[in-house]
């Protein structure tokens, strides 16, 4: 075998192992994103009740400034973009009733992603390394 096929298959190899980890890492990152917008909404939540601050003073207190959504899918961001659509509409309640019900929501998504993450993350892992190499396989 010539320098250039084997180093062809080493590309093919490593590109589709790498993929393999990418996508196991993305499926990592949502439940990290979920989990910290998890708890930032019980802060939130307490903030409401407790203080009696302005809204946008509250939500860069408990979200720690910029509210980064990479990494989480459409259907989080969703109930991101509706929270923050009725929130500071109404009295002090129902802006507390709000966030609770957001929060249940995406503690419900956070146990769906971290029974995804349990069940694929190595299956992604695997499939990634023997494709390339099947890949290989089937060059040579």
């Amino acid at each position: 075998m010539t320098v250039f096929k084997i180093f062809g298959l080493l590309s093919v190899l490593l590109s589709s192992t790498s993929l393999g980890f990418y996508k196991s890492y993305t499926l990592n990152l949502r439940c990290r994103k979920l989990s910290e917008f998890c708890v930032s909404l019980e802060k939130l939540s307490h903030f409401i009740t407790s203080s009696f601050k302005d809204l946008d003073v509250l939500l860069r207190e408990s979200f720690g400034g910029e509210i980064d959504t990479s990494g989480i899918s459409k259907e989080d961001k969703e109930i991101l973009e509706k929270l923050f659509s009725e929130i500071g509409i109404s009295d002090r309640e129902r802006d507390f009733n709000s966030v609770v019900l957001c929060k249940s929501l995406f503690e419900k998504q956070l146990e769906t992603a971290e029974d995804d993450c349990k069940r694929l993350s190595r299956l992604y892992n695997s499939l990634g390394f023997l494709g390339g190499l099947s890949l290989c396989i089937f060059l040579i």
